[in-house]
């Protein structure tokens, strides 16, 4: 799922639907339990072209660490990021029969009825819903980085925030007071278990999206590293041990449930950022390199001449010693 902006990248949804993309498929086929090795290699779905690519998402999501930073928001991609595979293949027809697969799975696992409601979802109110869940998820992330007005952004980032936007302002006022339809019951669970403040927020659409940040995104117009891509740059550079990076480490509720620890990170990004900064401009930067040369060069010469000046003081002792023994000898010499 991964996509030409940065920004959009390290979204929490991007992250987790681009780690089930990327699954390795090795540990499925190498596992020999009956489970994996027979019924779901049996089921019906087998002969559908998403098939490979399902279960491997099927079984990365299944055992993935507890430690892992979306484990308790696991099922809930995984069936997004199911349904829309099926949808967006020639499978749109087995999606129900995927679904029944999806949750044998989910059973097998981690039992929790919760899931069988979102499980019902029909296909008409998919797309829109899961909309709604990733923006949910993502909002936290989004806030850090646009809330101040004007703050730059890709055409690409400002379409996906403003429709995201539009999308669940449709849904809320559709499913306000509406406790029938099964949809508005999903999705006004999603409000009161992620409660969040929204705001229409947006940005100017004229930045250039890049995937890899460069030391220039890092300084704003007076050259000046601004506290957001300090914090940008800090997460770039380091990754949990579940190998889900730091930039989307405020973006989801369950990851940040404090304002404490959003005031903690906000406090410390800044200073690894201009830590990393400081790091990256010495070691790899043509000026970095020139100044440390410099700085080393001085440091030679500077110990050369206490070598040198070392030297002296030595002859100049052994010259006065020399003298001394010569002097003695001299008064020895003419002694009565």
């Amino acid at each position: 799922m991964a996509t030409d902006d940065y920004y959009l990248n390290i979204l929490p949804s991007y992250i987790f639907y681009d780690q089930l993309d990327t699954a390795n498929n090795d540990n499925y086929i190498s596992d020999q339990s009956a489970y994996w090795n027979t019924f779901i290699k049996q089921q019906s779905i087998r002969n559908i072209s998403t098939f490979d690519t399902l279960v491997k998402g099927l079984y990365y999501a299944s055992h993935l660490n507890k430690k892992h930073t979306f484990y308790d928001e696991r099922w809930n991609y995984l069936y997004f990021w199911t349904g829309l595979k099926v949808l967006d293949s020639n499978d749109a027809s087995s999606f129900s029969d995927v679904m029944t697969v999806l949750k044998s799975v989910r059973d097998h696992t981690d039992k929790n009825e919760e899931y069988d409601e979102l499980i019902k979802i029909s296909k008409e109110h998919f797309r829109e819903l899961k909309k709604i869940y990733d923006y949910l998820q993502n909002y936290e992330t989004i806030e850090f980085r646009i809330s101040p007005d004007n703050s730059e952004c890709s055409l690409m980032y400002k379409e996906y925030v403003e429709s995201s936007y539009s999308a669940y302002n449709d849904i809320k006022s559709k499913c306000q007071r509406n406790y029938i339809d099964h949809y508005c019951k999903i999705f006004n669970r999603f409000e009161q278990k992620y409660k969040k403040n929204i705001k229409n927020l947006t940005c100017t659409g004229n930045q250039i999206p890049k995937k890899e940040l460069e030391i220039s995104d890092f300084e704003d117009s007076e050259g000046d590293i601004s506290p957001h891509r300090q914090y940008a740059q800090a997460s770039h550079l380091s990754s949990d041990p579940e190998g889900v990076t730091r930039d989307m480490a405020i973006g989801t509720g369950d990851v940040s449930p404090s304002s404490g620890s959003t005031n903690a990170i906000s406090t410390v990004f800044p200073v690894l950022g201009s830590a990393s900064l400081l790091f990256i401009f010495l070691k790899f930067t043509p000026l970095g390199s020139r100044l440390h040369n410099t700085i080393f060069s001085k440091r030679i010469i500077r110990n050369n001449e206490e070598e040198d000046a070392q030297e002296i003081l030595d002859n100049s002792y052994e010259f006065a010693h020399t003298n001394m023994e010569e002097n003695a000898h001299h008064i020895a010499y003419h002694s009565m």
